[in-house]
């Protein structure tokens, strides 16, 4: 867990002035690690995993590769089906780890969210048809504001966004109470106003090519220079509340581990039916 520490070290040296008030420990506490993998896994007919591999495995520590090797292989899936019967399948999936500090030097991770697309063919997936992306608010850049903010977005059956909701906005910045309410406020203002603005070809075949609309989760990085944490680092951020779109009709837990420019359908996905973590205690 080298790498996350020095990251806290480095986040924790950036404090702004508007948040010397609050203790080391405290800003220790409230911190956590992200990490965000993709990779492909074979799913047998019965649901069991017979083989899965990580992308860039060179990339990736190997103390988060063993943790993953411990417990991926122990999962039991929804295995897809032809003509209403279960078949072996292979697709990509992608997983998020999340690390909380125990005390001053010792962080545990674990895996947090996963998603396992569904093996579909292009008529039947939802895709991004326009995605401009949202203006920086000046205020927040002068500030050197910068985080993700969760966006769910609602589709009619044109493709067009007729609904938007910040479900979540985690800080890469630190600040006090009302500071991060005003950050978490402008961020994710900004992307619901550009959201309103993105279209989307809807599926014409498959599993939801009759819903009434179409819920989409997209993850927005507000980032300044180049801040973005690569393939195989962790991220420090402050988590935000998860709030639930009144109009969001699967209840997926919020699944974070959406990759960044790809479209998902809320609550899509083969479902895992074993706990995450396999035989954790």
């Amino acid at each position: 867990m080298k790498r996350l520490s020095v990251w806290l070290v480095l986040l924790l040296a950036l404090v702004s002035l508007d948040a010397v008030a609050q203790t080391r420990a405290g800003l220790m506490k409230q911190l956590e690690g992200t990490m965000l993998l993709t990779g492909r896994i074979d799913v047998a007919a019965d649901g069991s995993i017979t083989s899965w591999s990580i992308d860039r495995q060179d990339e990736v520590s190997a103390d988060v590769m063993a943790h993953i090797a411990h417990h991926v292989p122990l999962w039991q899936v929804l295995p897809a089906t032809v003509d209403d019967q279960p078949v072996a399948s292979s697709t990509r999936f992608s997983l998020r780890l999340v690390a909380r500090p125990v005390d001053r030097s010792t962080f545990r991770f674990n895996i947090a969210s996963v998603h396992i697309e569904e093996e579909l063919e292009e008529r039947a997936r939802l895709k991004s048809r326009r995605f401009d992306p949202p203006t920086y608010p000046h205020r927040m850049l002068r500030m050197g504001a910068t985080g993700t903010v969760y966006v769910l977005v609602q589709i009619d059956r044109s493709g067009a966004a007729i609904g938007s909701h910040v479900e979540r906005v985690d800080l890469t910045v630190l600040a006090k109470d009302a500071q991060a309410v005003q950050i978490r406020r402008e961020l994710g203002d900004a992307v619901m106003r550009a959201a309103q603005t993105w279209g989307y070809d809807v599926p014409t075949t498959g599993p939801d090519v009759r819903d009434d609309y179409y819920v989409v989760r997209v993850p927005v990085q507000f980032v300044i220079g180049d801040q973005t944490s690569r393939y195989g680092n962790w991220q420090v951020y402050l988590p935000g509340e998860r709030t639930r779109a009144p109009w969001s009709k699967r209840d997926d837990g919020g699944n974070d581990a959406a990759v960044p420019g790809r479209v998902m359908l809320a609550g899509s996905g083969m479902k895992l039916l074993s706990p995450l973590e396999p035989g954790a205690m």
